[in-house]
C-alpha cells in the first residue's frame, strides 16, 4: 500500500512538473528578425509575437525604410526566407503602413511556435484586404518539398509590374512536422 501511495505521489509530481514546463515554454514575447531581401528597398526590422489572455497572438511589426505612403502586404507563410517559402498556404496579417503593422492572430502563441499558423484564418482585419489581383490566390508554390519545418513573417510589395518580397524573417517550428494540418 505504501508503494502505491509513493507511486501516485511520484506520478502527480511528474505530471505537474511536465505541465508547468509545457505551459511556460516559449510563451513570449518572441522576436523574429526581419531581414531585407531586396537591396533596392533595404527594409528590415522585427516582428514581436506576444501571447494574449484570449488564447490569441499579438503580432507587432516595425520596419525601417518602407517607401513613404506605400502600403505593403504581410503574411505568415510556411518555409524559410527568402527562397523556400510555401505559397500554397499563406495567412494574411494587417497591412504594413508607415513602417508598422499590428495584428491579432487567432492561434495561441505556443501553438504558433510549435505548428505554425495552421488554420488560424488570418488576423482580424475588418475590411482591410489586399486587392484580388494581389492577394493569396495570386501566389503559387515553388522551391519546396516535404512538410514545413519553419514559418516566416513575409512582407510583400505589390505593383502593376508584379510582387516583390522586401523583408522576411523565419523561425523553426518546435513541434513535429507530421502534426501540421493543411486544408
Amino acid at each position: 500500500m505504501k508503494r502505491l501511495h509513493l507511486l501516485t505521489i511520484a506520478l502527480v509530481v511528474v505530471a505537474l512538473g511536465g505541465f508547468s514546463a509545457y505551459a511556460a515554454a516559449d510563451t513570449g514575447p518572441v522576436t523574429i528578425t526581419l531581414n531585407s531581401t531586396n537591396s533596392t528597398f533595404n527594409e528590415s526590422g522585427s516582428a514581436i509575437l506576444t501571447a494574449k489572455d484570449s488564447g490569441r497572438t499579438s503580432v507587432s511589426i516595425t520596419v525601417s525604410n518602407e517607401p513613404a505612403g506605400e502600403t505593403q502586404y504581410v503574411f505568415f507563410q510556411y518555409g524559410t526566407c527568402p527562397y523556400n517559402l510555401f505559397f500554397d498556404v499563406i495567412y494574411p496579417l494587417n497591412d504594413l503602413t508607415n513602417n508598422k503593422s499590428n495584428s491579432i492572430f487567432d492561434v495561441p502563441l505556443l501553438i504558433l511556435l510549435q505548428k505554425g499558423p495552421m488554420d488560424g484564418g488570418g488576423a482580424d482585419k475588418g475590411d482591410e484586404t489586399p486587392p484580388p489581383t494581389a492577394g493569396p490566390t495570386a501566389m503559387r508554390p515553388h522551391h519546396n518539398s516535404g512538410p514545413p519545418t519553419s514559418f516566416a513573417v513575409a512582407i510583400w510589395r505589390y505593383t502593376t509590374h508584379g510582387k516583390t518580397l522586401v523583408s522576411c524573417g523565419d523561425r523553426a517550428l518546435t513541434g513535429h512536422p507530421n502534426f501540421l494540418h493543411f486544408q
